[in-house]
C-alpha cells in the first residue's frame, strides 16, 4: 500500500490516489488494419497553386474583367489551383512585384507566359485592337510573350527557367 497516498482536505475529508496507475493499451494486429494505396503521380505531373493579392492580376485566376472588379476578389487567402497550368506543362514559375511569369513546354512557338501589371512591358508588349493600339497595362490572365521579335528571328525559343524582380523578368 505504499503507492496509495492520502491528501487531507480542509473539510476533514481525505482523498486517496495512486501515483503508479497503469493504463492498459489495446494493441491491434497491424496486418488487419485497412490501408489505402494512393495513386502515385508521375514525375512529369505538376500543379501550380497561387494565393495572395489578386487585385493586380498577378495570380492569373480571373478570366473576366467583370469578375475582377467584384468586391471579394482582391485577395486569395488559401492556395488555389491555377487552371492555366492544368492545360500546359509548366517548367518554372516566377513572381515579380505585381506580376507572374510562367515557362512552359514549347507548344506552337509559345513557351513564356505572363500575367499582372505590365506598365513597363515586363511581361511583353501586348497591344489593344483599334486605331490607338495602346499597350496593355494590366493582364488578368496569362498571355503569351512574343519572343520572336526579341530574338530577331522566327525560330522557336524554348524557355527553361524564369526569374522576376520589381519591374523586369
Amino acid at each position: 500500500m505504499n503507492h496509495i497516498r492520502s491528501l487531507a482536505l480542509g473539510t476533514g475529508l481525505a482523498r486517496h490516489y495512486t501515483s503508479a496507475a497503469r493504463r492498459s493499451v489495446l494493441r491491434q494486429d497491424r496486418t488487419k488494419i485497412p490501408t489505402h494505396q494512393y495513386p502515385i503521380a508521375r514525375p512529369s505531373d505538376a500543379r501550380v497553386y497561387v494565393w495572395g493579392l489578386a487585385a493586380t492580376g498577378a495570380l492569373g485566376v480571373q478570366t473576366s474583367v467583370k469578375k475582377q472588379a467584384q468586391v471579394h476578389t482582391d485577395v486569395v487567402q488559401h492556395p488555389s489551383r491555377l487552371s492555366f497550368a492544368e492545360n500546359r506543362e509548366c517548367l518554372d514559375v516566377a513572381a515579380g512585384y505585381g506580376f507572374s511569369s510562367f515557362a512552359t513546354a514549347c507548344r506552337g512557338g509559345k513557351s513564356l507566359w505572363g500575367t499582372g501589371i505590365n506598365t513597363d512591358a515586363q511581361i511583353g508588349f501586348h497591344r489593344l485592337g483599334g486605331q490607338q493600339r495602346k499597350p496593355f497595362e494590366l493582364l488578368i490572365y496569362p498571355a503569351p510573350v512574343d519572343l520572336a521579335s526579341v530574338a530577331g528571328n522566327n525560330s522557336e525559343v524554348q524557355i527553361v527557367r524564369v526569374a522576376a524582380g520589381r519591374a523586369h523578368q
